[in-house]
């Protein structure tokens, strides 16, 4: 009776040890300050590193050095995982390895996530990150083989504009420009104001430019739609950044408005306008103008 007696406290012991650690673990996540939140975690993962909350700790310790861009850090508390119960680990592994661009690691990372994985949603981002990593070492097959085994599984569903636009970059990066414009005008059909539409349309505008294809090929048989070269646009700023042009269009479209980003020689220099529309007309046109003007944006009205 003494030694279950002994056990019965042990349990306990054990329970209430485990308690004590998730809600240091909740207090650490509800931290605001970021600098607070780092040295909560910090101390939990130094002082119960094999516990299964000090393992959690390494696990968010990495995706915020990972949101900081410190890749190897990011790396080094990854590598200190070692409970199989956070899966999650060979995800934000396989990302971080593609910011170092240790590609091979990178795939093997993201494959052992989708085999054990069951969370849906991230397993369609990790054969994303597998086709970067075959694009990346200029394995273009594979990268399409990747994105076709993606396009032909259950999990293909919050990104399906970005699947068609890797296609046909794939596809226009191995010279086959029927092919790529295929996915391209698939994608425009299909989700005619996305983001990856402009950026679709960035790319064939570069490859009418470089007479791979023709305008026409391009044009859309829908009446609705205007043609390619004559969409209506309301430019609202042109930046020698690209990064910068990009973060302005995702302010934007914080706003509510649709807007592009595309390349412009003036000068031998190349700029990146950003530009708010596509408009159906000049009526939806200048309603978008007065709201751009409400909000001191000041625009003009651009064809392209």
């Amino acid at each position: 009776m003494r030694i279950v007696s002994i056990l019965v406290l042990l349990l306990i012991s054990v329970f209430l040890f485990c308690e004590d650690l998730e809600r240091e673990f909740l207090q650490a996540q509800a931290r605001i300050a970021e600098d607070e939140m780092i040295g909560s975690y910090l101390n939990l993962a130094t002082e119960h590193p094999d516990s299964y909350y000090g393992q959690r700790a390494y696990l968010e310790l990495a995706k915020i050095h990972l949101l900081k861009r410190d890749y190897r850090q990011a790396d080094e508390y990854l590598s200190k995982i070692t409970d199989p119960q956070i899966s999650d680990k060979e995800y934000w592994q396989a990302k971080v390895y593609l910011h170092l661009q240790d590609y091979g690691k990178e795939i093997i990372s993201a494959q052992n996530y989708i085999f054990a994985s069951e969370n849906p949603e991230k397993i369609e981002v990790a054969y994303f990150i597998i086709a970067e990593a075959y694009i990346h070492q200029k394995m273009i097959q594979r990268a399409l083989n990747t994105l076709f085994a993606l396009r032909d599984s259950q999990y293909i569903n919050n990104h399906i504009p970005l699947m068609h636009f890797k296609i046909g970059y794939c596809y226009e990066t191995m010279g086959e420009y029927d092919q790529a414009l295929s996915s391209y005008r698939k994608l425009r059909q299909e989700f005619p104001y996305h983001q990856y539409t402009y950026n679709a349309e960035d790319r064939v505008y570069e490859l009418i430019r470089a007479q791979k294809i023709e305008l026409h090929e391009f044009s859309s048989t829908e009446s609705r739609d205007i043609e390619y070269a004559e969409r209506l646009y309301l430019q609202v700023g042109a930046f020698g950044s690209s990064d910068n042009a990009r973060q302005y269009s995702q302010r934007l479209k914080s706003m509510g408005f649709s807007s592009i980003v595309f390349p412009k020689t003036q000068d031998g220099k190349t700029l990146h306008v950003v530009a708010v529309g596509p408009f159906v007309d000049d009526n939806d046109l200048n309603n978008a103008k007065n709201e751009l003007e409400e909000k001191n944006i000041q625009s003009f009205r651009i064809m392209r």
